[in-house]
């Protein structure tokens, strides 16, 4: 089992946080334990853009404590909508 925390991270943006990159999922997990991702407090959440695939994909055999919490997902790092994102999370 995964267990930890995932936060304050950017997948599909080039480094200037609009420019969209190509991204088939931005985390895919298998029996993830007590995994966060995201968070409540500022700065905590992760950017998932223009995803092809999930942005976030959980794969759960058996119990999970995963939780998915303060991301954005198919914007840019400001928030703006990325055009071509395709599904969020994917459990």
């Amino acid at each position: 089992d995964m267990s930890g925390t995932i936060k304050g991270n950017t997948f599909g943006l080039a480094v200037d946080g609009t420019t969209p990159l190509t991204l088939l999922n931005g985390i895919s997990l298998n029996n993830t334990g007590s995994l966060t991702i995201g968070g409540t407090t500022a700065g905590d959440g992760n950017t998932f853009s223009r995803p092809s695939g999930a942005g976030v994909a959980i794969k759960i055999s058996g119990g999970s404590g995963a939780v998915v919490q303060g991301n954005r997902i198919g914007t840019t790092v400001a928030g703006a909508t990325v055009p071509g994102s395709r599904s969020g999370i994917a459990i």
